[in-house]
């Protein structure tokens, strides 16, 4: 391709010349791609031409493009005279049209933050398309099975280097239902009334997946991070609260214990958010930003949605957002949620998938529903353990079923029920 001449034109003026290249074009090009309207109109025109079986030449093109101008055309080809290197003017147009693209996302950006738009929502939406744009391809869009086996095969082969799929929630039994842990890329849901410890068991998840290496990105819209590490010490402690730890009513041995606890969760790479409300923006840029392995929302509830008619409809735009956040990401979501009051009310109070509040949508887009169910919460003893049932409702990727753990109300220690025989 000559300097300063169009990709555009090169490439419209190669498909004039011989049409036998569209097939190639189209492997690499999207007609999204054509900044010059009359190219594009010629690529479309010969494309359609091609699908419905007719002769591809200038005079079918012509009598079809939207837009055609003959001494335009006549130009592309002589300036063109062969489609041999058609392949590099579809890298040239592919490169013209991610730059136009940036461009118009910075300028976007720009009218936006001086509108006055939340400067880290605006960040958030930028670093998301300088990364798409960074991992752009010539792809127009799919691919091919043998791809798809390739990158499995990749999987694979990591997998005897110690790469998992799946990251250990560190409770066997709920990592044995679900087929390995949570899985990369996916969403989970987990579920319970007020007051049922789901908190509680996302704390105690996090913590063990800390123990094993993992980086978590803990999203707190309910607590505060001093909270949070009230109960994450006490629950490591176990004599003290969090509540004597808030008020620092320690008797001297209990305070030396509680400083080395947070010694040593401090070397744990756990992060939390700093602002009390976030959307889903936000919090893929916080994940990106630390490197999490893990993603825990707290909770579906509180998170800043998008505008919409009704709260349903709010609810399911910010579950579709988490899902492909978690696609993105490549990283597991555990997003914490309310239960319909009415499973208060009814005779058997074990929780089904029909009792997740607000939207439908959760369900759906979920690859796992986890509920939280405690049989005895009116006998529930502060010192004792107190019986939680976790059931895996929804599972897409291995069965349903059912696990029981003890629940130290008074310390937030969690731990898993052993069976003996």
């Amino acid at each position: 391709m000559k300097q300063g001449i169009s990709p555009d034109v090169s490439l419209a003026g190669a498909i004039l010349i011989d049409p036998r290249c569209l097939d190639e074009v189209r492997r690499m090009v999207v007609p999204e791609m054509f900044g010059d309207r009359r190219c594009r109109a010629i690529y479309e025109a010969a494309c359609e031409l091609s699908d419905e079986g007719a002769t591809v030449d200038p005079v079918t093109i012509r009598s079809l493009a939207a837009e055609w101008d003959d001494a335009f055309a006549q130009q592309a080809m002589e300036i063109t005279l062969t489609a041999a290197n058609v392949g590099a003017y579809c890298e040239a147009l592919h490169t013209e049209f991610l730059r136009r693209e940036l461009l118009a996302g910075i300028q976007e950006r720009a009218d936006a933050l001086l509108a006055g738009h939340d400067p880290l929502g605006e960040a958030t939406e930028l670093l998301t398309l300088t990364e798409r744009i960074t991992a752009g391809n010539n792809d127009a869009g799919v691919v091919s099975a043998r791809e798809a086996a390739m990158e499995l095969l990749e999987d694979l082969d990591r997998a005897e280097e110690g790469y998992r799929a799946f990251v250990e929630t560190g409770f066997s039994d709920l990592d044995c239902i679900l087929g390995g842990g949570l899985l990369r890329e996916g969403l989970y849901i987990l579920a319970a009334r007020p007051g049922c410890g789901k908190t509680t068991l996302a704390a105690a998840m996090a913590e063990r997946m800390l123990e094993r290496g993992r980086r978590v990105l803990f999203v707190s819209l309910e607590m505060s991070r001093k909270q949070l590490m009230a109960r994450r010490v006490a629950a490591d402690v176990g004599r003290v609260t969090a509540a004597q730890i808030l008020r620092g009513e320690l008797a001297e041995e209990e305070r030396k214990s509680v400083g080395e606890s947070l010694v040593r969760l401090s070397k744990r790479p756990l992060f939390f958010n700093r602002r009390a409300s976030v959307n889903v923006s936000e919090i893929q840029f916080l994940a990106k930003q630390n490197r999490a392995d893990v993603v825990i929302i707290d909770y579906l509830g509180l998170m800043r949605h998008e505008a919409g008619k009704s709260l349903y409809e709010r609810v399911t735009g910010t579950s579709n957002q988490l899902k492909r956040m978690a696609r993105g990401l490549e990283t597991p979501v555990l997003c914490l949620a309310q239960l319909n009051r009415e499973v208060e009310g009814r005779q058997n109070q074990e929780p089904r998938l029909s009792d997740l509040r607000d939207s439908g949508a959760i369900e759906q887009d979920a690859d796992g529903v986890l509920l939280i169910h405690r049989p005895a919460a009116e006998d529930a003893d502060e010192y004792g353990p107190t019986p939680m049932e976790v059931t895996v409702a929804k599972n897409r990727h291995g069965r349903a079923g059912k696990i029981e753990l003890n629940w130290y109300m008074r310390s937030g220690r969690i731990l898993e029920v052993r069976h003996r025989g």
